[in-house]
């Protein structure tokens, strides 16, 4: 259990990589901030197609998926609506668009590290040599740019880079909690897998959909933003199917 435990904070850890790197940047352009936006968006597709909806067909059927991915969407929905409310509650004025796409991106990703937990943690209590460390390295090579969705627009809203970086980076670590529930649920993940899974493609498809999508191409660079979606959906497609 610690093991997997590792792995996966590991790979939960590294959407901080994602944002580290905007500190390098003292000006983020509007060109590069499309691009970066639009290359998290094609990263966020492939994994919602690849990592969880297929897999969460196999692994318990069709029906689990769907009730699971219109939870998903509901639940970033009603996130989605109530952002500027929770503000207000808690003091602060109404977020700019940006700071609100921020937010709502590492509430989505928190949301989808769960499952993703969940399944390192159940690789390592299979029994099957490598598969538990295989799928923690395939979802930190996809949390990195995660994190860059979630650092870019807070940035870009004005918020300060270091306090962006740390919320980045603690949206991932609801991957090392999954990963122990998974470990110890094991016998009874059959069942609870497929929802999950179909509960983490729902929020971040919505997100992408929604969110991602439409800022990269509100700029004047759509066909940049277009070229990036394609080139983060071929990257996690061929890491997901070389790193098996």
């Amino acid at each position: 259990m610690l093991e997997a435990f590792t792995a996966s904070l590991i790979a939960g850890l590294a959407t901080g990589l994602g944002a580290a790197a905007l500190l390098l940047f003292r000006r983020v352009s509007m060109r590069m901030f499309d691009s970066m936006i639009g290359f998290a968006a094609g990263i966020m597709a492939s994994a919602s197609i690849l990592a969880l909806i297929i897999p969460g067909i196999d692994a318990g059927g069709l029906w689990r998926v769907v009730i699971g991915f219109l939870v998903g969407a509901l639940v970033v929905f009603a996130f989605d609506m109530h952002l500027p409310e929770l503000f207000r509650k808690a003091g602060q004025p109404p977020p700019s668009r940006f700071v609100h796409q921020g937010f709502l991106m590492a509430g989505t990703i928190a949301l989808h590290n769960i499952p993703e937990g969940f399944a390192v943690g159940t690789g390592y209590a299979s029994g099957k040599p490598g598969l538990g460390l295989i799928l923690a390295v395939a979802i930190a090579l996809q949390n990195i740019p995660e994190g860059t969705a979630v650092a870019a627009p807070l940035i870009a809203g004005g918020v300060r880079r270091r306090r962006s970086v740390l919320l980045a980076t603690a949206s991932g670590l609801m991957e090392p909690i999954a990963a122990v529930a998974g470990f110890a649920l094991v016998r009874y993940v059959a069942g609870v897998l497929p929802f999950a899974f179909g509960l983490a493609a729902g929020a971040m498809l919505y997100a992408v959909s929604h969110d991602l999508l439409p800022e990269s191409h509100s700029h004047g660079y759509e066909l940049a933003a277009t070229w990036s979606f394609l080139f983060g959906f071929l990257v996690f497609l061929v890491l997901h199917y070389t790193l098996r």
